[in-house]
């Protein structure tokens, strides 16, 4: 069956052949013509070439016969003459040229004009030779004659030389479109060969390329065979090795799965519960608290909140460190497990606080039995690292629905009666009353009060002259802060100092009491007043951040006061908190240049080994020995004691609380350097000390 595209094609290959054979013998019809133009245009250009030739003879002969040569023939001239102009007419009209060529009539307008002048002109030419041969004498050498004569003569020329120019032209041009046509003869006819050689080729080509394609394919075919049995029998050993790798994967997942468990159990374990003594955190307490609030719902029950605090567990962990006070809470909180029912909850609050949850309680008085056997199973000694220890509680109490309806509030009511034990003396329980509801409101407005008054300049500072014993003279003072509520007054410093304390502000009130003395003590100074030292307590917690030494030299720095002049106090009890770092802190502090105080001596642990240890200059006797030094043997001998060791120490001893004339004799007499109190002076606001100091008072010393 043929194949009616190959017929298709084969088809409009002849059609394309037979036109283009036709056109190429058109083609070659005109590249004849145009020969035939060439060589009548040749022709053309010799015959006028001749009439140049004629017009130079005939003007060398004219010359000749004018200047008097005889032998010139005149008639052969004029004959001559007249064959060029009949050439001329030839050109112009058409006819037999020279050569045998017969030429059409000019038909370019360009051509014909050059022609009719080169004609005109040699018209004329001839006319004028044939009167310069008749009068010889007037058409002489450099007469006018002669002059229009070789005039005429070069127009002749120049008239030649351009219709030879302007054929010439002509010629070339037919000559480039005859070149121009039989290249297009030849690349026809090469293409026309191209193509159908290309086509015999590519026939060829594709036959070949077909049956190696064939050829491959067969190949290709028998070697993917060959690969697919191969890869049949490589995929067998895969998923006979895939079979065991999944087993194992799946035994690897099933144990990664155990171990998430585990870890999430774990996770969720530590989510609730404490590190360090494995009890239930405040998270799980929340929770166990309400769950016992729930059932006493339910049963129209009573449930108890029994907030616990170690009492002095802070003075375990400073002295004897904090893996020591670790150990501790352990053995508490193991003690207080077997003091409640297993039901109930014990769980740690945070730091040494504890709480403990008892559910399904039918009488209030039965959390009584409860934190009665809790105080008494903690009093007991605990032996840890061989040594044996006492530690007491306080415990506040709060029972549902009675004290609080939900969780948080029961935990709040219990917290607060746990620091009504603290108040009652420790080692004992009391439960929440309303009474305590009220003073925990106070606490909370005093606390936001507080913050207010730093910001609203609401604190002053008085200021307590100290004297010499043996001279009577005024020789420092003590700045003591007081707050000047704008409802309630003048607030006692006993009022709000321990709140301060618990709650931060009193850093930020000691670096405003500490700014303040400062600039007061250095503006008097500046006023001419006596250079006396001021005296500033510090809190503890002034003394937990080690930027104090840092915050006093800044001060110094910016009020300009010498530190000579500032005496800092420093409770007893502040010293048995980590020794070591009090001793490095004490003598950074010296280093400053400042004087330091030993305040309330004798009413903490009064280790006296301790004192060599620490860089004082003072110690300040307690007010608590100075009231009954007179009617108490005991305070008597104390007080002599301390004045005694302190002087043997190198260090000077003040009296604080002096308020009557024996007081003060006593302690004069037994060789106490300095004292402060009402029998001198009450603290008084800086103008009325100021007015004290300028007009120079002083303590009256009885003549011994």
């Amino acid at each position: 069956m043929r194949n009616p595209r190959k017929s298709q094609r084969w088809y409009w290959m002849a059609t394309a052949v037979f036109i283009i054979g036709l056109l190429s013998l058109t083609l070659l019809f005109w590249v004849i013509q145009i020969g035939e133009h060439q060589r009548v245009n040749s022709a053309l250009i010799d015959d006028i070439m001749n009439v140049e030739i004629q017009a130079a003879t005939t003007h060398l002969w004219i010359e000749e016969a004018v200047g008097g040569d005889t032998s010139v023939d005149t008639g052969q001239i004029l004959v001559d003459m007249d064959k060029a102009i009949r050439l001329l007419k030839v050109v112009l009209g058409g006819g037999e040229l020279e050569h045998g060529f017969v030429t059409e009539p000019l038909r370019d307008p360009d051509l014909r004009a050059r022609a009719e002048k080169l004609k005109t002109g040699f018209e004329q030419f001839r006319m004028l030779g044939e009167v310069r041969l008749k009068n010889p004498v007037g058409g002489g050498v450099g007469t006018p004659l002669d002059q229009q004569f070789d005039g005429l003569f070069k127009e002749v020329l120049a008239s030649a030389k351009s219709l030879e120019n302007a054929i010439e032209a002509i010629r070339e041009r037919e000559l480039m479109k005859s070149k121009r046509l039989f290249l297009w003869i030849l690349v026809a006819w090469s293409s026309v060969i191209t193509v159908a050689s290309a086509g015999l080729w590519n026939r060829e080509r594709r036959r070949r390329t077909t049956e190696e394609a064939l050829l491959s394919t067969n190949e290709q075919l028998f070697s993917q065979a060959k690969e697919l049995t191969e890869h049949r029998e490589h995929l067998a050993e895969l998923v006979g090795e895939r079979t065991t790798q999944l087993a194992a994967a799946n035994e690897l997942l099933r144990d990664e799965i155990n171990e998430r468990k585990r870890y999430e159990k774990e996770l969720e374990y530590q989510a609730t519960h404490d590190g360090l003594t494995g009890l239930p955190n405040r998270n799980l307490l929340a929770d166990r608290l309400q769950q016992a609030i729930l059932i006493a719902r339910r049963h129209q029950g009573q449930a108890a909140a029994l907030f616990v605090d170690l009492d002095n567990f802070k003075y375990i962990n400073d002295s004897m460190g904090h893996d020591f006070g670790d150990l501790m809470l352990k053995s508490v909180a193991e003690r207080l497990i077997t003091s409640v029912r297993s039901e109930d909850t014990v769980a740690r609050h945070g730091g040494d606080e504890f709480v403990i949850v008892v559910s399904d309680l039918a009488l209030a008085d039965d959390a009584s039995k409860i934190a009665g056997k809790i105080l008494e199973t903690v009093a007991r000694s605990f032996t840890i690292r061989d040594r044996d220890l006492a530690v007491t509680c306080s415990m506040g109490i709060s029972i549902y629905p009675r004290d609080g309806e939900d969780a948080l509030t029961l935990l709040k009511n219990a917290d607060a009666a746990m620091y009504r034990a603290k108040e009652q003396g420790r080692n004992n329980f009391q439960y929440f009353t309303e009474a305590l509801n009220i003073k925990m409101v106070e606490r909370m407005n005093t606390e936001r009060a507080l913050r207010c008054a730093l910001e609203h300049d609401e604190f002053l500072l008085f200021y307590q002259p100290k004297v010499d014993l043996i001279s009577g003279a005024i020789v420092g003072m003590e700045a003591l802060i007081r707050w000047q509520h704008p409802e309630l007054g003048m607030v006692s410093p006993a009022s709000f100092i321990p709140i301060a304390e618990e709650t931060g502000l009193i850093e930020l009130i000691g670096e405003w009491v500490l700014r303040t003395a400062c600039m007061r003590n250095k503006a008097w100074q500046d006023a001419g007043l006596p250079k006396l030292p001021v005296a500033i307590n510090l809190s503890v917690r002034q003394f937990k951040t080690d930027a104090l030494p840092g915050i006093i030299r800044q001060t110094l720095r910016e009020t300009g006061l010498e530190p000579r002049y500032l005496e800092l106090e420093i409770t007893e009890s502040l010293l048995m908190r980590d020794t070591e770092r009090m001793t490095d802190l004490l003598r950074e502090l010296k280093d400053i240049g400042v004087h330091l105080d030993m305040d309330d001596f004798g009413t903490g642990y009064s280790c006296l080994g301790y004192l060599r240890r620490f860089p004082f200059d003072k110690l300040k006797l307690d007010i608590s020995f100075v009231r009954d030094i007179t009617n108490s043997p005991d305070c008597a001998a104390i007080a002599l004691s301390v004045i005694d060791m302190a002087h043997n120490l190198r260090m000077k001893v003040i009296a604080e609380g002096v308020e009557t004339e024996g007081q003060m004799n006593f302690l004069r007499s037994h060789g106490c350097d300095e004292m402060q109190g009402h029998y001198f002076s009450r603290p008084l606001p800086a103008a009325e000390l100021e007015q004290l100091l300028r007009e120079g008072q002083s303590l009256a010393i009885p003549n011994p």
